[in-house]
Formats: structure tokens, C-alpha cells, sequence
């Protein structure tokens, strides 16, 4: 599971990039089996995102294009596009602009999306667009420095267990070699 400190960091990013982009929403979507949730968003009142949220998939939701394709999505306007404008859950929340990208785990497994939104027409400059690549780039670094602490703890976990045996089995030995010899003495 993600860190309080990595979901905090997280949190810093979305709060940023909403900022930086002038958009009312900036999220990190988690992928379930049969659902996805909100989980992060950035803290304005503009945002009608709620961390916890869940959403039913197979609903036409721009995440579920960018998890399927696992490429970049940007709608500028989903009122003028034929694909986007019908039964899409987020245009009758105001959210009419998307830019989203996958997250996947080091293995390749899907976490979910990062993602941006907007209540107008946003074409999303190539600099936003690379901006929002970056923050890609450093949520899945934090996922691979996670998987690989959760394998050192593995390993260090499997070290010491290993070595309680071996104290063990030197502790039996030492006590047969010294009861052995103890024998042989009294023998001579």
C-alpha cells in the first residue's frame, strides 16, 4: 500500500499541477476490478472530486480510454466531440476539458490514472502536457522505490530468520561438541 509520506508528496503534485495549469481538478484515479476511485484530488473548491469517490467502470469515463489504450487522452471540449459529449458522468459535473495519462506499476499492472480537468474548452499546451508527463514519471518512481523497499524488507525479514536457525543449529552443535568432549575426558 502507498505511504502516508507518498500520498502526501502525491497530494503536493496534483495541488500543484492544478495550480500551475490553472484547472479546477487534478487527480491520481485508482484502478479496482469493477470500479475506480478518486484517490487523490487536488484541495480546491472548484473541484468536484471527492478522495474516496468510487465510479462503476464501463460508464464512458475518460479514465477507462486512457487505462484500455495506456496512451495519453486529451479532450478539449467534450460538448463538441461526438465520442465524449454522450452519457460522459464528468460533463454534467462542468468538467468538459480532459488530459490524462496512465500509472502502472514497475511490473507493468495498472494503478490507475493521472489526470487534469477543466470547467471550459482547454487545449492543453504541449509545456502542460510534459508537465504532467514529469509528475508520471516521479508518482511511478515512488511506485518502484515502494515495490523494491517491500522486497528489501522481504529479504532482510527472510535474512534474519535464516540467521535465528543458524544461531540455533551452532547453539545445538557447540552443546554436543562440549558434552562429547566432556565425555572423552573422563573416559582418559
Amino acid at each position: 500500500d502507498i505511504s502516508p509520506d507518498m500520498m502526501e508528496s502525491w497530494q503536493s503534485m496534483v495541488n500543484t499541477a492544478a495550480g500551475i495549469v490553472n484547472v479546477p481538478s487534478a487527480l491520481i484515479m485508482r484502478l479496482h476490478q469493477s470500479e475506480i476511485e478518486v484517490f487523490i484530488s487536488n484541495r480546491d473548491k472548484e473541484s468536484p472530486y471527492i478522495p474516496g469517490s468510487r465510479e462503476k467502470l464501463n460508464h464512458g469515463l475518460y479514465c477507462e480510454t486512457v487505462i484500455g489504450t495506456q496512451q495519453e487522452l486529451m479532450v478539449p471540449d467534450a460538448t463538441k466531440d461526438p465520442v465524449w459529449k454522450q452519457d460522459n458522468p464528468d460533463v454534467p459535473l462542468g468538467m468538459i476539458s480532459y488530459l490524462g495519462m496512465p500509472l502502472n506499476w514497475p511490473d507493468g499492472e495498472v494503478f490507475g490514472t493521472i489526470c487534469l480537468l477543466d470547467k471550459k474548452e482547454n487545449h492543453f499546451s504541449k509545456t502542460y502536457r510534459d508537465f504532467l508527463y514529469s509528475i508520471r514519471q516521479h508518482i511511478e518512481d515512488d511506485m518502484k522505490m515502494l515495490i523494491m523497499s517491500q522486497q528489501l524488507k522481504r529479504t532482510n525479514d527472510e535474512l534474519h530468520a535464516m540467521n535465528v536457525l543458524k544461531t540455533q543449529f551452532l547453539s545445538i552443535i557447540s552443546h554436543d561438541i562440549r558434552g562429547g568432549l566432556g565425555t572423552s575426558n573422563e573416559m582418559l
